[in-house]
């Protein structure tokens, strides 16, 4: 007589229960809503590091710009920037499409052009305005120290007043505080004369400020 093996009973807890799924799904996301932040920092800071990136090349180029007409008296007196005080630039000085200076009458802005439409747009993510600063100079052709500061185009959308300093944080340096300079650094445009000794005096005069009471090379 063959005796059958009784099947086994499927146990009516086995597998998952319902619960079981609502925890698993709130467990993974509370794991995404802890993470997200972290994925958007990371982002952000990526694409702030390719907006330094192109406002550093803005900067340069404007600075190399300045130096291949140097030798020119009329065009270092024409490019000279109109900026003479370190103050921050407003909105108003903003003029859309136009490829270098945007106002050739004040030369307070310089646009540098990194997407297919011409000129800058202050809807543009990626168009850098480079506002320079003509320092310890009265004469551009004697050559003048130069303050560069590098803004973001659509800073220029904003209502908000624009700064002359950056913010160092880890916030601010991945999101992206519009209103503040990309990049600012400072630099000297030689003198036009191509004599080695008026250059050498100029620069003195300028390092010096003018000062000319104990200076025996006679600045200007």
């Amino acid at each position: 007589m063959i005796l059958l093996k009784p099947k086994p009973r499927k146990s009516s807890e086995s597998g998952y229960s319902l619960i079981e799924s609502l925890i698993a799904i709130i467990i993974v996301s509370i794991l995404m809503v802890s993470v997200a932040p972290m994925i958007a920092l990371s982002v952000g800071t990526r694409a702030q590091a390719k907006r330094l990136e192109l406002a550093s090349q803005a900067g340069k180029a404007y600075v190399d710009f300045l130096r291949a007409n140097s030798g020119n008296v009329t065009e270092i007196v024409n490019n000279a920037p109109g900026n003479t005080t370190n103050i921050a630039p407003t909105q108003g000085d903003f003029v859309a499409d136009v490829e270098g200076y945007v106002d050739t009458t004040t030369n307070k802005l310089y646009c540098v052009n990194f997407d297919e439409k011409a000129g800058c747009q202050s809807n543009s993510l990626v168009d850098m305005l480079v506002q320079p600063v003509q320092l310890n100079s009265v004469d551009p052709t004697t050559g003048y120290n130069l303050l560069v500061r590098v803004y973001r185009a659509d800073a220029f959308s904003s209502n908000d007043p624009l700064k002359i300093d950056g913010q160092n944080s880890a916030i601010t340096n991945a999101i992206g505080d519009r209103t503040a300079p990309m990049v600012q650094f400072s630099t000297s445009i030689s003198s036009v004369n191509s004599s080695g000794g008026d250059k050498y005096k100029d620069t003195n005069c300028r390092i010096n400020n003018k000062l000319v009471i104990s200076d025996p090379i006679n600045c200007p």
